[in-house]
């Protein structure tokens, strides 16, 4: 009696615990929405898409619902997130009973721009500014014609700090860029740049007296980015015209020396082969880049030295 006693004690021990949980339903866990990052910086008329999650992965599925707490700053359109205004405006993310939040603060564009560049500015590309008649160029108050623009392209005329605003029937005006455009002076020292200047002489083989002449130099910009450019630099070179008669084989290297912030830059060249007398010849090198300076100013000199020549 004792032992079936013990026994159905255990058994009840045993099934009881397993009774009461039948009864209860799962837990059940709700959806969580979040937003990829959770601040973002814009300038006006750029766009950016913001990445959304839920959790747990049962609710993957789940659709996403999104909204602005400022729509004269910015538009959401399935998180692709469209900077239309200045200030700072919250985008949220809604799925089920879930809600985050991303901040987006849109600021004027501030850019940098040489003398003769081109560039775009999404601002215009996308026309994203709603109600605005036009577009003008200040300098402070007044008009200024340091930048031009024509669809939607703006180009750079000079030297000087200027904003593009947008326009509006009623008079407003807002700031989309703010546009600093800077100059690069390309000089150089010791070189002739045109015909009419007395050709620079260089001595390519002293035992025989041999010379060349160099003229027409050409430095010109031809890439450009915020912070560095390139140029293309060229010359005209003859045999001096005591040299006569014969072919001339030559051999020199061409040099050209940067002034740096950091230093000097310099670019060297080996230039081979025959020349006629009466003949002229042109040198081109397009592959050489600098940084820029605050002005934007840079100071050249090239410098020529023989190897050797022989007829």
């Amino acid at each position: 009696m004792k032992k079936s006693l013990i026994l159905f004690v255990a058994i009840l021990i045993v099934i009881l615990p397993i009774m009461s949980s039948c009864g209860k339903e799962e837990e059940v866990v709700p959806p969580t929405v979040i937003i990829s990052p959770s601040e973002v910086q814009m300038s006006v008329g750029d766009i950016y898409t913001l990445d959304s999650t839920v959790f747990p992965m049962i609710y993957q599925d789940l659709n996403v619902s999104w909204y602005v707490s400022d729509p004269e700053i910015i538009e959401c359109v399935d998180g692709r997130v469209y900077a239309k205004g200045l200030g700072t405006a919250l985008v949220y993310a809604a799925a089920g009973s879930s809600r985050h939040s991303c901040r987006i603060t849109v600021t004027e564009q501030q850019r940098k721009m040489i003398v003769g560049e081109q560039a775009q500015l999404p601002a215009l590309q996308n026309n994203l500014i709603k109600g605005a008649t036009g577009f003008a160029v200040y300098s402070g108050d007044e008009p200024s014609d340091v930048l031009s623009f024509e669809n939607n392209v703006i180009t750079a005329n000079k030297k000087g700090d200027a904003r593009i605003v947008a326009t509006f029937e009623n008079g407003d005006v807002l700031t989309v860029a703010n546009i600093s455009v800077r100059d690069i002076a390309l000089t150089c020292n010791g070189m002739p740049e045109s015909e009419e200047d007395p050709p620079l002489r260089v001595v390519v083989d002293a035992e025989s007296g041999i010379a060349i002449e160099v003229y027409d130099l050409v430095l010109e910009k031809y890439y450009y980015s915020t912070d560095n450019y390139a140029i293309r630099f060229s010359f005209k070179y003859r045999l001096a015209p005591e040299v006569q008669g014969e072919t001339v084989r030559v051999n020199f290297r061409v040099t050209l020396y940067s002034s740096e912030v950091e230093g000097e830059y310099c670019r060297d060249k080996d230039v081979s082969g025959k020349m006629e007398p009466g003949t002229e010849y042109q040198y081109v090198d397009s592959g050489f880049y600098a940084m820029l300076n605050e002005e934007g100013d840079r100071v050249f000199w090239i410098e020529i030295v023989s190897l050797e020549a022989d007829k």
